[in-house]
């Protein structure tokens, strides 16, 4: 057992790594409590459509409701939920899959690595440190929804507006947790 690191040399790498995955998982669960964007939409109808009675109004809020476009704060569950019940069911599978299911398991086989070493022997470390190479790879996508709610947030052009909530700052400063955490991981397996 030469090639094994010993937890005295590795301290740093576990205080990081404690450090990281408690703040990913503390802004995991803040992206999921609050708001992740706000939704407006907006029509501007030409000059000559009257507005007797309300009626510019009456327009807008009938294409609203008609076209079940969705209003106000949103929030990533409900995100989820209306994707499923639209059944855009390969889009929802995307979204869970990279916005909470790869991010909790790469945030769990961080945690087991970096502090199941009295549980777990220094063979199935290594196995979980390159499960968590696979994890961190498609967990990126991630990455991607932060960067689908920027695209729509700086959109132009568009009747639909969005604005970027605390949802959406918390998910993007857990993933950066959640990766410093993992990078962690190297200095505390032994090397093959």
């Amino acid at each position: 057992m030469s090639d094994a690191v010993k937890p005295e040399s590795a301290m740093p790498a576990y205080i990081v790594g404690g450090f990281g995955l408690l703040g990913a998982i503390v802004l995991l669960v803040m992206a999921f409590r609050y708001p992740f964007i706000t939704s407006a939409f907006t029509l501007t109808l030409p000059d000559w459509v009257p507005n007797y009675g309300g009626m510019r109004d009456n327009i807008v809020k009938n294409l609203v409701k008609s076209g079940q476009i969705p209003m106000g704060p949103q929030y990533l569950w409900n995100i989820m939920k209306e994707l499923f019940d639209a059944k855009e069911y390969a889009v929802g599978i995307m979204v869970v899959g990279f916005s909470l299911v790869f991010p909790t398991l790469k945030i769990l086989t961080t945690g087991i690595i970096l502090f199941g070493r009295r549980w777990i022997d220094d063979a199935r470390r290594l196995k979980l440190a390159y499960l968590l190479g696979f994890l961190s790879k498609w967990s990126m996508g991630d990455i991607f929804i932060v960067a689908l709610v920027i695209v729509l947030v700086k959109a132009e052009g568009f009747a639909y507006q969005f604005t970027a909530e605390a949802g959406v700052f918390c998910y993007a400063a857990s993933t950066i947790f959640a990766s410093i955490a993992a990078s962690s991981v190297r200095f505390t397996v032994p090397k093959t």
